[in-house]
């Protein structure tokens, strides 16, 4: 098993905050910056998909992206460009769902998928 890099305890702090302003009616789209490839921008993104739940994914913002405010037209999962398949890297928050092991789970999916999704883009 992969040992998970540290992450700094703001950033669970600001996610489950983020978590708790979305339950409490908040619309937005919080992210949290992964890394920056050829001008795609890699995140943890966290909004409300189109059916209304709260949910979490690992994305990219592509180049040609102007926007960063609709969680499900902007931030897109990964796609292997040759056969058109989507990643599954979204995580749907139930209210009995803690906040931090969701995030644990984007990061252990992030830290062990890295590579094949920036590949995706380049």
């Amino acid at each position: 098993m992969k040992k998970l890099l540290t992450t700094p305890k703001s950033l669970y702090d600001g996610f489950a905050k983020a978590v708790e302003l979305l339950k409490e009616g908040d619309n937005g789209v919080h992210y949290w910056k992964l890394v920056n490839t050829n001008g795609n921008i890699w995140a943890i993104v966290l909004g409300r998909t189109d059916d209304d739940y709260i949910a979490v994914k690992v994305a990219f913002q592509p180049n040609n992206s102007i926007m960063q405010c609709d969680y499900s037209v902007d931030w897109l999962l990964p796609y292997d460009k040759a056969s058109g398949e989507v990643e599954d890297c979204e995580w749907v928050l139930y209210d009995t769902d803690e906040p931090s092991k969701v995030l644990d789970d984007v990061l252990k999916n992030w830290n062990e998928n890295k590579t094949r999704y920036l590949e995706m883009t380049a």
